[in-house]
């Protein structure tokens, strides 16, 4: 059976959608560092092999530079090799993703594949699985969203959008704009993180270069830290402040809630507090 491959398996979607695959019965392919890398072109040939569907994530962020000319390579590359079905994980109301999106599409119907554009904003699992999740654990979360309003999106949601892609059982040759069901600020997901886990976790809004020094502290290189509070910066810039119903036409059901998933990450053992891990 043709395998399905996964640019990005280790991934907060990647991982996921590569167990929804497997829990089909479907053979699954996972290409991350160091075997794949998208730093480093001399890796890109791993995709080079026999596939019928791959899942395509982008690292860092599509919005840096590169992106655009990697990802038609890579796509070039497993198309030549005969994958015929293409899903990108995009991103929501920006201009630099769309151009990456655009040069997939260019690639794919070329070679007479189909394809399927996710377009997401902020994970919600970013506050237990990714950049937030050390500071909610310690109880106090300093940021730099100010008043911004963002429609937290569940990382289920959208690898239930992308394999339902993968497996024909969602429309393709389409984008969806995936968004949770409500718009909060940080400050008031903060809070209902604090209500789930019975915790008082308190939140700071600081400046971008507080942020940046404050990823420094926390292990992230300097220009990691400068571009990574930069791209927040951007993101939280309004323009996403708006809900989109994608989850709904891919699905057919409501996206998920901050509160459930938030009830959902504290059964699974998260913010428990350090005092209470050790």
């Amino acid at each position: 059976m043709t395998t399905n491959l996964i640019i990005g398996g280790t991934g907060k979607t990647g991982r996921r959608v590569a167990s929804r695959l497997q829990d089909r019965g479907l053979p699954v392919t996972s290409l991350s560092r160091p075997e794949f890398d998208w730093a480093d072109p001399a890796t890109w040939s791993s995709v080079e092999q026999p596939a019928a569907t791959a899942y395509v994530t982008f690292a860092p962020d599509l919005t840096f530079p590169g992106a655009p000319d990697g990802v038609a390579d890579v796509v070039e590359r497993m198309a030549r090799s005969g994958v015929r079905r293409f899903v990108l994980l995009s991103g929501r109301g920006e201009a630099e993703a769309q151009r990456v999106e655009d040069r997939m599409i260019e690639v794919a119907e070329r070679y007479g594949a189909e394809w399927g554009v996710v377009r997401c904003g902020i994970f919600m699992q970013n506050f237990d699985e990714g950049v937030f999740a050390p500071a909610l654990e310690a109880g106090h979360f300093r940021f730099s969203a100010g008043a911004v309003r963002e429609p937290f999106l569940d990382v289920e949601d959208v690898a239930d959008a992308a394999v339902g892609m993968l497996v024909g059982e969602v429309s393709l040759n389409r984008a969806y704009e995936l968004t949770g069901p409500e718009l909060l600020t940080f400050a008031e997901a903060t809070s209902a993180i604090a209500a789930a886990s019975g915790r008082p976790i308190t939140y700071t809004e600081i400046s971008t270069a507080e942020l940046a020094a404050d990823l420094v502290a926390a292990s992230f290189p300097a220009e990691d830290a400068e571009e990574l509070a930069g791209l927040f910066d951007h993101i939280l810039d309004g323009h996403n402040e708006h809900l989109a119903d994608g989850v709904r036409e891919a699905l057919g059901r409501p996206a998920s809630s901050f509160t459930e998933y938030a009830a959902r990450a504290v059964a699974g053992g998260a913010w428990v507090g350090r005092a209470a891990a050790s």
